[in-house]
């Protein structure tokens, strides 16, 4: 199950086409990520899930009548992104059955600026983990009310250093995320909001190297769990 693509909204670092300071996020051409997705689920009886992803960088391209940058995976899925001043986003994405991209409105920040603590943004978001026990489909992001959820982000610390199977990474930015999952309680017999908490860690020169996803059950319909994805390695 592909379920890690969700996780990375795209991925060194070229001189003949950098954009605006993308060290913590590089854009430039030539460069592949692997990362190593592991999803624990919170009923030890459903076994846990592993998976591989490989971002490849493409660098500069056109996209909507002004320059972006290019990021594609080994699955088919790809993003546009754009850099300046006000941090790095997303203009477009793209999957292996779409003829062309389709655009982000609004775009989907990655880090917004200035890189300091309390830096704060929204986003959009689906559920990694949640799925239903009983219905089809199991998986909640798959239905409406579940496609856009808003989540908040906000640069936690800075400085930070991280392990992953790559190596050991200093200098990093967490950026934290908050959202809520309205959910079924059989309890209460209504429905009521359970948080969905996101961490990502962002380092210089490589990107994004690690990120964390938490989503709980709170009733006996559904299934929650935690997602992380690592870095493996990277050129």
């Amino acid at each position: 199950m592909r379920r890690l693509l969700l996780l990375v909204p795209a991925l060194l670092l070229a001189a003949c086409d950098r954009p605006v300071d993308d060290r913590f996020f590089p854009l430039g051409s030539g460069h592949r990520w692997t990362y190593r997705s592991t999803t624990v689920f919170e009923d030890p009886a459903v076994p846990a899930e592993t998976d591989t992803l490989e971002v490849r960088s493409l660098g500069a391209g056109e996209w909507g009548g002004s320059r972006a940058w290019h990021r594609v995976t080994d699955t088919g899925h790809g993003w546009w992104l754009r850099a300046d001043d006000t941090g790095i986003y997303r203009v477009a994405s793209e999957g292996p059955q779409q003829a062309q991209a389709l655009a982000d409105s609004p775009v989907s920040w990655v880090l917004r600026r200035p890189l300091q603590v309390g830096t704060a943004w929204e986003g959009r978001t689906v559920p990694y983990v949640l799925q239903r026990r009983n219905e089809q489909p199991r998986e909640l992001r798959y239905l409406d009310r579940y496609k856009n959820l808003v989540i908040k982000y906000r640069i936690e610390q800075l400085d930070q250093a991280v392990d992953t199977p790559a190596g050991h990474f200093t200098g990093c930015i967490v950026v934290a995320g908050t959202s809520e999952v309205y959910q079924y309680s059989d309890e209460l017999l209504a429905y009521r909001n359970a948080p969905l908490l996101a961490r990502e860690w962002y380092c210089p020169g490589v990107g994004l190297v690690r990120q964390e996803r938490v989503e709980h059950a709170t009733t006996r319909f559904l299934l929650g769990g935690t997602v992380l994805l690592e870095l493996v390695r990277w050129n």
